[in-house]
């Protein structure tokens, strides 16, 4: 699947918004704009910060998964769902700190090993 079906999906499994989207990947608001609606459907963000994207859109999709923080709770106020966002990010990156640690390692192609280098 293509980074934006793949990025499609995961932001309506997770209830999210573009502004949502611009926190979790830490990208300005019109890159993720781009991402979701103007990149070619083949779209593959290129270079050091397109691997980032690729590593963050995975554990996006872990989360989700996983349902770490996501879908957003319907209930929270403007203010508080950035909030929401960012701890959820900084949860998310504890847990895979953690399945590191442990001997697992986590593949931006979406594959979660264990003990493999």
């Amino acid at each position: 699947m293509t980074f934006r079906k793949r990025l499609l999906a995961a932001q309506a499994k997770g209830d999210m918004t573009t502004a949502d989207l611009h926190r979790w990947f830490e990208r300005p608001y019109p890159t993720i704009r781009y991402w979701l609606m103007g990149a070619a459907a083949d779209f593959e963000p290129g270079g050091p910060r397109g691997r980032l994207a690729r590593e963050r859109l995975y554990m996006l999709e872990w989360a989700v998964g996983r349902k770490i923080g996501f879908p957003i709770p319907q209930h929270l106020s403007v203010d508080a769902r950035p909030q929401h966002v960012e701890d959820t990010l900084r949860v998310v990156n504890v847990k895979f700190f953690e399945l590191n640690s442990a001997g697992e390692r986590v593949q931006s192609s979406g594959n979660l090993s264990r003990g493999q280098a």
